[in-house]
């Protein structure tokens, strides 16, 4: 849902006083203000709604109102509490956030779908903001996970660099169960920086297409990569055992109970024991990471039935 904001009229002067407004307000990408306030749409929900500005605070601040005439802001609602799940910048359209303001800390779940644009001068009319998103200083306790801003701008950008890979991949990682190795208990650990895919085709005929439209077989290797302090040993060994040798139940297996490699051996997918590896951040290259697919990157909602 994309709804527009845009006045009849928009400034098409260079006005350093109107940005300085902006400025000395308080306005930051991050800031986070009422609908009552903005006179914004109804976003359909219960309760009050809120905005959170996703423009960069340079194009806030600009003075040449022709060039930037406008600002973005995500809708956002008022929650009890954070929920890991959503917190972490993985989920491709939900965010919860942390903010602060008024002596208080509040917390925010954000849909990414629900957007507008608002004539930017009106930000210099309307006050200060409500609310702030910002992140935590690097000597606070646990400040690598609650780095609320830098969170919610990589959230953004992700939605439009997230890499789609082929509906038919998605759908055996989901029937072999190895989705659920990899988005559950077992990989949510701070200790993880990121789990990354090399896939490739498995037929005979080299495939020079697009990613997202590789038909199968596939080949995967999955690589572990942990913080520069923790050895990923232990959870590629975890991983493993997930993946080769725990059985389970599935509908491609029926009665009989397979490893999910072995199912997703079945439905075109291979996966190997040396394919599986780990290492930390220090020992790992940024052209290694560059050639890969980080797993939390990835819509692994493109189904259509999804």
């Amino acid at each position: 849902m994309l709804l527009t904001l845009i006045g009849s009229q928009i400034l098409a002067n260079y006005d350093i006083d109107l940005a300085t407004s902006i400025k000395s307000a308080g306005w930051w990408q991050g800031s986070v203000v009422s609908e009552k306030r903005l006179q914004a749409p109804s976003t359909e929900d219960s309760g009050e709604g809120w905005w959170i500005v996703a423009s960069q605070t340079c194009n806030l601040y600009n003075p040449d109102f022709c060039k930037i005439p406008v600002v973005e802001l995500i809708s956002a609602q008022l929650i009890q509490k954070l929920e890991k799940s959503y917190s972490r910048g993985s989920n491709p359209r939900t965010l919860h956030v942390e903010a602060i303001g008024n002596g208080s800390t509040v917390y925010f779940e954000v849909d990414i779908q629900k957007r507008i644009w608002l004539n930017r001068a009106e930000l210099a009319s309307i006050g200060s903001p409500d609310y702030e998103v910002v992140d935590s200083s690097r000597d606070s306790p646990d400040w690598a996970n609650t780095q609320w801003l830098d969170n919610f701008a990589g959230w953004i950008a992700r939605s439009y660099t997230r890499v789609t890979l082929p509906d038919e991949f998605n759908s055996i990682l989901k029937d072999s169960k190895i989705q659920d190795v990899l988005d559950g208990k077992l990989m949510r650990t701070n200790k993880l920086y990121g789990i990354y895919l090399n896939i490739s085709s498995a037929s005979e005929e080299e495939w020079t297409g697009n990613l997202g439209l590789m038909p199968p077989p596939y080949f995967l290797e999955i690589s572990l990569v942990t913080d520069e302090d923790e050895d990923p040993e232990p959870i590629v060994a975890a991983l493993k055992k997930s993946l080769f040798e725990d059985k389970i139940s599935t509908k491609v297996s029926g009665d009989e109970k397979l490893s999910r490699a072995d199912v997703a051996g079945r439905c075109g997918l291979t996966i190997r024991p040396a394919g599986v590896t780990g290492r930390n951040i220090a020992d790992t290259s940024l052209l290694e990471i560059k050639t890969s697919i980080r797993y939390t990157l990835n819509d692994f909602l493109s189904l259509s039935g999804d």
